[in-house]
């Protein structure tokens, strides 16, 4: 009685495509069908190698003695993640990055360049002004009087 119900095993390989551009992904194809298990497990895992498919099933199917009825249940299951086209966002990036570096290089071209005199005197300037500050910090003015009437 066990013969015979190992005869009726058969174990399918069902594989879904991974998707498309922006497509989801297909429905499941029934592929080898055979009644060796260590057989379909072996080929769904080189199928799933490959990298072609989102995921891929090893179905197990037979036959119920008692009440003759087909019955069909999941052995193993190898199932990856669908690879996202990052293309977009790389070139947005990518974008992003070169008008940066067009108006780095325009800013820096086009601005007039500073002469040494120029460069000399706002120095000089600057390292004045506090200096006379600190001056008026030790001195401090004069209170102011008011000035004589000429009659």
């Amino acid at each position: 009685m066990a013969q015979s119900q190992q005869s009726q095993i058969d174990y399918t390989i069902y594989s879904t495509d991974m998707p498309s551009a922006g497509q989801p992904p297909g429905a499941a194809q029934a592929g080898e069908q055979t009644s060796d298990m260590d057989k379909a497990l072996k080929s769904a895992e080189q199928l799933f190698a490959t990298g072609k498919f989102l995921k891929v099933e090893v179905k197990k199917k037979y036959t119920e003695e008692k009440t003759g009825r087909q019955i069909e249940i999941t052995l193993k299951m190898f199932e990856g993640k669908a690879k996202k086209d990052r293309s977009a966002l790389i070139l947005s990036i990518v974008a992003v990055l070169a008008g940066a570096g067009t108006f780095a290089g325009t800013y820096f071209l086009t601005k007039e360049p500073e002469t040494a005199q120029e460069a000399t005197a706002e120095a000089g300037t600057e390292a004045e002004i506090p200096a006379e500050n600190e001056k008026n910090a030790e001195h401090p003015p004069a209170a102011e009087t008011p000035a004589p009437h000429k009659e």
